[in-house]
């Protein structure tokens, strides 16, 4: 009985000594939830940071908006090869200050914007650097090379409508990285950004759908296995769109609506086909 009792113990023990340590390919990724990401006081002292910031003159846009251009680097001090980084090329835009801000709605929490002041380009670097020292941070602690990669792109709109996409490119361990595309549509008129429901006639939601369903229906037929993405990804609607000057365009994630490998689904609807459920401001430009 003693002899049993000293085994077992010595099997716990044992397994308490060997319990599993993470491994690098197992580091948890960032929360996929923007509003999770907290931007705390970053835990490294900033001079083990290499920093690289540009703010470019003002210029105007072909639709008259007036925009700098902001680039931010920083990666670990002294560091050559296989660094982590987190690089940011981002629009601001001195004039109109709530569009910063619905911009920056689409990276960080309300709660947290609240906390600064972003009237000017000097103060978006500042946002930035809070974290990107936070992130490279992370990275040094679980001794991986992290990325990230941050773009605010102007795209031709139509109606008065500024199209801004944010494309937000990371990797934090694992087979592959992620990556996403968030569209905004800023009318300048109504000085607010706008949803499909802003957009979208009374009692034409299921028009509208129903012509992005057929554009889904034609991607289907071009992959090698629908039949199992239909049954593991049924269709799904979306907010995130863009009216852009020539089609309007339905944007998914990948995960969305299949695998990976089937990447980033976007589905462009000419206007023509629109006439019967988009407010007519926005078909008739």
């Amino acid at each position: 009985m003693k002899t049993r009792l000293f085994v077992l113990c010595l099997g716990v023990l044992l397994l308490l000594g060997c319990e599993r340590k993470p491994a690098q390919e197992d580091v948890a990724e960032l929360p996929a939830d923007r509003d999770a990401v907290s931007l705390q006081p970053p835990i490294i002292d900033m001079q083990s940071l290499e920093i690289k910031q540009t703010i470019g003159p003002k210029r105007q846009l072909a639709d008259g908006l007036t925009v700098v251009t902001i680039s931010f680097s920083a990666k670990p001090n002294k560091c050559r090869s296989s660094c982590s980084n987190y690089d940011v090329s981002w629009l601001f835009f001195p004039d109109v200050p709530a569009l910063n801000n619905a911009v920056l709605s689409g990276l960080f929490s309300t709660a947290e914007l609240s906390k600064g002041n972003f009237s000017s380009a000097e103060q978006l670097i500042k946002l930035f650097t809070k974290q990107g020292a936070l992130f490279i941070s992370e990275s040094m602690e679980y001794r991986q090379r992290w990325s990230t990669e941050l773009k605010l792109v102007h795209e031709e709109g139509r109606a008065g409508v500024h199209v801004l996409r944010i494309d937000d490119a990371r990797y934090t361990g694992g087979a592959h990285g992620s990556f996403q595309s968030q569209y905004i549509n800023w009318d300048a008129a109504r000085a607010k950004t706008l949803s499909l429901s802003d957009i979208i006639l009374p009692e034409q939601e299921q028009s509208f759908w129903s012509e992005v369903e057929q554009k889904y229906e034609d991607w289907l037929r071009d992959l090698d296995n629908p039949e199992s993405i239909m049954e593991g990804w049924p269709f799904e609607r979306t907010n995130n769109f863009a009216l852009l000057a020539k089609h309007l365009r339905v944007q998914y994630q990948a995960y969305d609506l299949g695998p990976y490998s089937e990447g980033m689904p976007a589905f462009d609807l000419p206007y023509a086909r629109l006439q019967s459920s988009i407010q007519p401001q926005y078909v008739n430009d």
